[in-house]
């Protein structure tokens, strides 16, 4: 007891603190991964073989590779409580029986940690945006991703309770994903893509979300794994996967790299860009009816151009783009019937358009660069509102140049209030 006397009034004349007087305030040190870990870890991980021979071919866990600390919980906790506005997007994950994946509203509360730790204890929690509305955090993670493989890059945030039997029903997804696993374990279970006559209407992409439900037991099981702090996992687009914790919580990051129409670099965007002004019914613009007639013709037409690390065609780009483009409207097969309803772009045309969609990638990771730079100081809510707007601008765009002239030409026009007095 004498020692600890001592040692309390020694305390009191060196720092001015003694048991009576209050505590001097603590800020609380936030630990996150430096932007150079982050772009080994991408730099590393694009550079593998194993990615390489799975890419859109089939699942792949990497053990213990990511960078410590790529997020922690004090770290997403304090950032949603100094800018609450960060949880306007986030929503929790609903399922059931007869409904897919679904996003509900989170738990209330007055304080933005207490209501994301509430709503995550029984289910998933998810963050959209998470590079754009943490730049500071996970900013940095994301530009070296898409510099690693030259692709868009979208971010979102998983925060899981313990003992979710399922945190997530069977889905697919439309972008490549990447599972960086930051806190906590979580179980994955990943399959083969469904058949397609079982629903021929369904998009392949977006399976078992909403009213579509994707029942495991009919699905071929390709990979069931347990994923643990700093472990990797790839899942290539279009393959469900389900999600699950045990006796405890998980905090991961899932990137998706999409390379395809959600951001106008497929071959049907091309196809778009090349056609110009449409004379006549184009059967390509109903994206349903196409899947009713043949899902691998939509998936066809779906498919990526080859643009950024890993899709690079060692043609000319604009050759490859002639090539791939005129072989898929020669395909035989459902699309025949819709034949003389179809454009065939000139090869001049597929020319222009290709140079347009080349411009238009580079200027998507340019905006993407600027949206997960530091140091905008609007809440994240409206900067995640301008980004998507942006990025829509730009594929506007691409789809019709003229859209771009017909805003210059208004934002340059004078306008007159003629109203009478």
């Amino acid at each position: 007891m004498r020692f600890l006397a001592a040692l309390l009034a020694y305390t009191s004349v060196c720092t001015g603190w003694s048991p009576q007087s209050p505590q001097p305030s603590r800020k609380r040190t936030v630990r996150r991964a430096s932007d150079a870990a982050w772009q080994d870890f991408w730099e590393d991980l694009a550079a593998r073989p194993e990615i390489r021979d799975a890419w859109r071919q089939k699942p792949c866990v990497l053990k213990g590779i990511a960078p410590a600390d790529a997020l922690t919980l004090d770290a997403l906790t304090a950032a949603v409580d100094a800018d609450p506005s960060t949880l306007d997007d986030a929503a929790r994950v609903a399922h059931g029986a007869t409904q897919g994946w679904t996003n509900v509203a989170l738990d209330d509360d007055a304080r933005p940690s207490r209501r994301l730790r509430a709503s995550s204890s029984k289910a998933s929690v998810l963050l959209n945006h998470g590079g754009v509305a943490f730049p500071s955090l996970l900013g940095g993670a994301c530009r070296a991703a898409l510099d690693a493989f030259e692709q868009p890059v979208g971010l979102n945030v998983y925060l899981t309770g313990e003992d979710v039997e399922k945190a997530a029903p069977a889905h697919t997804d439309r972008q490549e994903v990447f599972v960086v696993q930051c806190a906590g374990a979580k179980r994955w279970r990943v399959f083969a893509p469904p058949h397609p006559p079982l629903e021929p209407a369904a998009d392949p992409f977006a399976r078992g979300k909403g009213t579509d439900v994707l029942d495991e037991r009919y699905l071929p099981c390709m990979l069931d794994v347990a994923l643990d702090a700093r472990d990797v996992l790839y899942v290539p687009a279009g393959f469900p996967h389900s999600t699950a914790t045990a006796n405890t919580s998980s905090l991961h990051l899932t990137f998706g790299l999409a390379p395809t129409s959600n951001f106008g670099l497929s071959l049907d965007s091309l196809r778009i860009a090349a056609r110009g002004r449409r004379t006549v019914y184009d059967p390509l613009d109903d994206p349903e009816m196409l899947r009713e007639v043949a899902v691998e013709t939509y998936r066809l037409f779906d498919a990526p151009l080859p643009l950024g690390r890993f899709l690079k065609d060692e043609d000319d780009f604009r050759e490859a783009c002639r090539r791939r483009l005129k072989e898929a409207l020669a395909v035989d097969g459902p699309i025949s019937t819709f034949r003389e309803n179809l454009e065939d772009p000139s090869d001049d045309a597929i020319a222009a358009a290709a140079d347009r969609v080349r411009t238009h990638h580079a200027a998507l990771l340019d905006e993407m660069r600027r949206a997960y730079a530091p140091g905008d100081a609007r809440p994240a809510s409206a900067r995640v509102a301008d980004h998507i707007d942006r990025l829509g601008a730009l594929v506007d765009a691409l789809w019709n140049p003229r859209l771009e002239k017909l805003r210059a030409k208004i934002a340059a026009a004078t306008v007159v209030d003629r109203r009478k007095s």
